[in-house]
């Protein structure tokens, strides 16, 4: 504002000011002219004069009136209403759009303005416009579903120092798991046991009866699941398992009766570990057999195996950790005279110069123009079949003689037989 005055110098000014409650001086303010500065809303319509003076006395100017126009600025909002322009000092009111499927509203952020917002949590709020301009936007986050328990822990029963789980289910947005433990004196968080299940490994007896728990949480509440019962019973011994042993050497073999060498039998087991030999299931002297190692090697002696009687015999050795069996056959012996052979196999008994068989009955000798006949003999008496001259060494005689037995067994079954050739010495080879 400024005032120009005339008059006998030297003049003074002093500005004024009403504000609707009266004038009063305003200090310093000396001058011709006098400048509000940062003028303020509030300060619309007050008035503002001059008094002038010299020394003969003072004149005071008109009253001149200021006037505070508003400022405006603009608002504008993202994903709500309220956009615009307005003037400071106003409230301003801005609201936030419907949340799409599945979003919630979540809260208002200012973009720029600086300006305090009543309740930013609130879909609907407000602010004093500044100066200056402003802009809000409006957050939306997912919609939170609250967790629920789908599947229960159950109990589980381990051996000592065996492995155990329990496992929940939940349902719900974003759950977040936390394992508990009772072991009588309360629950307590597991620590890092954060996962759908949770594994005890290593139970100790000291751990029967104790419970677990899960508590399943999110941003908007928790659930707790059923308490399961863990057991431990106490551990079994542990059975080893049993090797698979095998004959290596020696399987299936046949041995003849009269032989002089020994049965050899090798099986894969450690010779550390052997303990000793079945035959057909009975454990023959230590005596009757040589045992060695590479693997296990098995020699039954020809003096044990003669006594064996013919057929098929089962032969295993025996290890600490397991056996190995395999069979062998005692075959009957041949066993030959000085000109003929006495055969247990078929029953036939050969002479130098004639035959006794049992398959057929017949006799032969060595020269067919005889004409005597068994049953001549038989009658009659001869020396020839019933006793031998003495001079005559023979091995066997009578009732010892194979063909004897053999030909007496004929005679008294009636069966027909016919004896030719010369006549022979007494005795039988």
């Amino acid at each position: 504002f400024t005032v120009a005055a005339g008059g006998t110098e030297p003049l003074s000014y002093r500005w004024q000011v009403n504000n609707g409650t009266g004038w009063a001086d305003i200090q310093g303010a000396n001058q011709s002219t006098y400048t509000v500065t940062a003028a303020q809303k509030d300060w619309n319509g007050w008035q503002y004069r001059c008094v002038v003076s010299n020394d003969i006395g003072s004149a005071e100017s008109n009253a001149a009136k200021l006037t505070v126009n508003a400022v405006k600025a603009s608002v504008t909002v993202n994903n709500g209403t309220g956009d615009g322009t307005y003037e400071s000092g106003v409230t301003v009111t801005i609201t936030a759009d419907e949340p799409e499927t599945g979003k919630v509203f979540s809260e208002w952020q200012v973009v720029s303005g600086g300006v305090d917002l009543a309740d930013a949590k609130s879909s609907t709020t407000t602010f004093v416009m500044p100066k200056n301009a402003v802009e809000v936007t409006a957050v939306y986050s997912d919609i939170i579903a609250p967790v629920i328990i789908t599947q229960q822990p159950s109990d589980a029963a381990v051996e000592e120092g065996g492995t155990a789980s329990f496992t929940v289910a939940a349902g719900g947005t974003a759950p977040v798991y936390q394992w508990q433990v009772n072991d009588g004196t309360g629950w307590a968080d597991i620590q890092g046991a954060d996962q759908p299940t949770y594994t005890v490994t290593a139970a100790q007896k000291g751990w029967n009866g104790w419970q677990y728990r899960c508590v399943v949480s999110n941003d908007v509440g928790s659930a707790e699941s059923n308490a399961a019962k863990l057991t431990v019973n106490a551990s079994k011994p542990q059975t080893p398992e049993t090797p698979e042993y095998r004959i290596t050497e020696g399987v299936g073999q046949n041995w003849t009766k009269g032989s002089t060498d020994g049965l050899v039998i090798r099986g894969d087991g450690d010779y550390a570990k052997f303990t000793g030999v079945t035959v057909d299931g009975s454990l023959p002297d230590i005596g009757n057999y040589e045992a060695s190692s590479g693997s296990t090697v098995i020699t039954l002696k020809a003096e044990y195996l003669n006594a064996l009687s013919p057929g098929e015999h089962t032969i295993a050795i025996l290890w600490t950790d397991g056996s190995a069996e395999t069979t062998v056959s005692i075959v009957g012996e041949t066993v030959s005279g000085g000109d003929g052979t006495v055969s247990g196999g078929d029953g036939t008994v050969s002479g130098g110069d004639g035959t006794v068989s049992g398959g057929d009955g017949t006799v032969s000798g060595g020269d067919s123009g005889s004409d005597h006949t068994a049953d001549d003999h038989a009658d009659s008496g001869s020396e020839t079949a019933a006793k031998p001259d003495k001079k005559d060494a023979v091995p066997k005689t009578g009732a010892e003689s194979p063909a004897s037995g053999l030909l007496g067994l004929m005679l008294a079954s009636g069966a027909g037989i016919a004896a030719t050739g010369k006549k022979r010495k007494p005795g039988i080879k």
